[in-house]
C-alpha cells in the first residue's frame, strides 16, 4: 500500500499543470466488474460503494477509420477497423461517463466518469485480490482564469423559409462526421501513437453523451479519422507569436488550410484540432490568455467548417470545450445571444448549459433548448450534409487511397497490436 500511495503522489505531481487543476480530492480504488450482459453488452461496474456505472456500448467510430500521420514530411495513411478500437468503450448516460474498459490482465478503467471526475490504472501489475489499482481524482478550473470559448460570426448567412423551419423532425439524427486533429505540441505528450489515439476516443465519445441530451433532431457524433500533424506541417496554419497561440489568426489559417486541400478533408461535415498550446486573443494592450476554444457559428457543411480548443494531457479537461466548440459548428451562439437566424436570447447566460462558460450544476453537462432549436434549424437548411450517411458512413478509402496508398490495418493485426502492449502497425 505505501507503494501505491508513493505512486499516486508521483502521478499526481506530473497531472497539476496547464489550466485545469486538480482539486485534492484524490484516492486509490480498486474497480469491481458485477455483472457483464453479453446480449446487449453492457457492464455494471462499481468504482467505489459510492459510485456503479451502468454502462452501455457505444459506438462512434467509423467501421474504417482513417490515421493520418507524417514522416518526414510525407503523409501516411493508415486505416483501422473502428470496430476493434471501440471494442471496450463504454458510457453511463445517467453519469456522463465515458470510458475504455479492458478485462485484459485483470479490470482496467481509463476515462471520465462525469463533469470533473476521473480515473485511470496506476499499477497495472500490482492486483488486490485480483483488483487493478486505479487513480480517482478530480479536475477543477483554476480559480484565476476566466474561461472564454469563441463562436467566430460570419457573413453569409442561410435563408430559412418559415416551411423549413417548422418542419417535423421528430425522427431524424444528425450524424455529424468529423476528422479530429492534434498539434505536435499535444501529441508529444503522450508515449505512443496508441495511447493517443486511446484517449480522442474517450473523449470524443464523452462529448457526444453530452449530445445525447439533444433531441429534435437527436445527434449522434461519428469519429471518421484522426490527423497527427507534424511541426513542418503546423506551421502552415498555426500562427504561433510571444509563446501563445494566436486564437483568431489560426483559425482563420487553419480554415483556409482545410478548404484549399479538398481531397484530405472535403468528405468531412467538419475539421476540430486539439492543442496542447496556450490559445490567446490579443486586445490592443495584450495578450488575453482566458479564451480555451474558438469556432465558427453554424460552420459545419461549409468552408467554414473548423474549430479548436485547448486540452491538458491527463485531465480530460477538454471535453466540455470541443462539445461547446462543435456545438458553434452546428448553429448554436452562446447562450443569450443571437447570429443572424439562430438565436439563443431566451436562453439566459446564468443557466449554465453548455453554450456559456458558467459551471455549476449538471445543466453544465446538457444544451439548452434555444441551441436545440438552433439546431434543428441548421440541420434543416445549411447543415442538411448532418444527414447523409451511408449503411457503413460515407467517407470512402478510396477517395484517399487516389492520392496515397494507405495500409489497411485488419481486425488481426488490430488484436495483436492491443495484446501484445505495443502499437502493432500503428505509425
Amino acid at each position: 500500500m505505501i507503494l501505491i500511495q508513493i505512486l499516486l503522489y508521483m502521478l499526481l505531481q506530473f497531472q497539476q499543470r496547464g489550466c485545469a487543476k486538480l482539486t485534492g480530492k484524490q484516492r486509490v480504488v480498486f474497480p469491481e466488474l458485477l455483472e457483464s450482459r453479453s446480449a446487449d453488452g453492457g457492464k455494471v461496474l462499481r468504482i467505489t460503494e459510492d459510485l456503479t456505472l451502468n454502462l452501455e456500448k457505444s459506438s462512434i467510430l467509423s467501421k474504417s477509420f482513417l490515421l493520418r500521420t507524417y514522416d518526414d514530411r510525407i503523409m501516411k495513411h493508415t486505416y483501422h477497423d473502428g470496430e476493434i478500437l471501440e471494442e471496450d468503450l463504454y458510457h453511463d448516460p445517467k453519469h456522463l461517463a465515458s470510458v475504455m474498459v479492458s478485462e485484459y490482465n485483470g479490470i482496467q478503467v481509463e476515462g471520465v466518469l462525469g463533469p470533473t471526475l476521473r480515473i485511470k490504472p496506476i499499477i497495472e501489475q500490482r492486483t488486490v485480490e485480483g483488483r487493478t489499482a486505479h487513480v480517482l481524482y478530480e479536475i477543477a478550473d483554476d480559480p484565476n482564469h476566466n474561461i472564454a470559448n469563441v463562436g467566430v460570426q460570419w457573413r453569409e448567412q442561410a435563408n430559412i423559409s418559415e416551411r423549413n423551419d417548422k418542419a417535423g423532425s421528430a425522427n431524424v439524427v444528425a450524424r455529424p462526421e468529423l476528422l479530429a486533429a492534434v498539434d505536435s505540441t499535444f501529441r508529444s505528450e503522450f508515449k505512443s501513437l496508441l495511447t493517443l489515439l486511446k484517449y480522442i476516443i474517450i473523449i470524443f465519445n464523452s462529448a457526444n453523451v453530452r449530445y445525447m441530451t439533444v433531441q429534435n433532431p437527436s445527434v449522434q457524433l461519428k469519429l471518421h479519422a484522426l490527423e497527427v500533424f507534424d511541426e513542418y506541417t503546423e506551421t502552415m496554419f498555426l500562427y504561433r507569436v510571444d509563446g501563445y497561440l494566436a486564437a483568431y489568426r489560426s483559425l482563420q489559417t487553419f480554415r483556409d488550410y482545410v478548404s484549399q486541400n479538398a481531397h484530405k478533408y472535403g468528405e468531412f461535415d467538419a475539421v476540430y484540432l486539439v492543442t496542447g498550446l496556450n490559445m490567446a486573443s490579443y486586445n490592443g494592450y495584450g495578450w488575453n490568455v482566458d479564451i480555451q476554444g474558438i469556432a465558427f457559428v453554424a460552420g459545419a457543411c461549409s468552408h467554414q467548417k473548423v474549430g479548436m480548443g485547448e486540452d491538458v494531457v491527463g485531465t480530460f479537461f477538454g471535453v466540455r470545450i470541443m462539445s461547446h466548440e462543435i456545438g458553434h459548428l452546428l448553429g448554436c451562439p452562446h447562450d443569450g445571444d443571437s447570429f443572424g437566424q439562430y438565436s439563443s436570447v431566451y436562453c439566459p447566460w446564468h443557466q449554465g448549459f453548455i453554450m456559456s462558460y458558467k459551471v455549476e450544476n449538471s445543466n453544465s453537462m446538457k444544451f439548452s433548448s434555444c441551441c436545440q432549436d438552433n439546431i434543428r434549424r441548421f440541420v434543416e437548411s445549411t447543415g442538411r450534409c448532418v444527414l447523409k450517411l451511408g449503411p457503413n458512413g460515407r467517407i470512402s478509402k478510396d477517395n484517399y487511397t487516389k492520392v496515397l496508398p494507405g495500409e489497411y490495418i485488419t481486425k488481426e493485426k488490430n488484436m495483436q497490436g492491443y495484446i501484445s502492449g505495443s502499437e502493432g502497425n500503428v505509425s
